[in-house]
């Protein structure tokens, strides 16, 4: 089965907040968002930059919360990303201790 993953890194500080974000080279269709923190953290306010779409998170995501499906979101239909867009969300620290938090565009069986 055919893949195409990007992904990025954000190291925080305890109880620090920042922006990740993936620049996506070529158009994608993602199916699923893998998510992985050294510590407790949550992500919020996921946007495309450079394609006019802010709404792709409603809330808040706890890292933790995604263990039980392998630290990931299957989403329910592929998100179209145009290539050279900017895919950027706030991620938190909530561990109280320096933190890094990883983050992949998986494109799953189509190139």
């Amino acid at each position: 089965m055919p893949f195409f993953i990007v992904g990025g890194k954000v190291s925080l500080s305890a109880n620090g907040e920042d922006t990740l974000q993936i620049r996506v080279p070529t158009d994608m269709r993602v199916t699923r968002i893998a998510v992985y923190a050294d510590g407790k953290a949550e992500i919020s306010d996921m946007e495309l930059v450079g394609a006019g779409r802010g709404d792709l998170l409603d809330g808040v995501i706890v890292v933790d919360q995604l263990r039980k499906n392998g630290y990931g979101i299957d989403l329910p239909e592929p998100l179209e990303i145009p290539a050279n867009t900017t895919f950027q969300c706030k991620v938190k620290d909530l561990s109280g201790s320096t933190n890094n938090v990883y983050i992949a565009l998986m494109e799953l069986g189509g190139r």
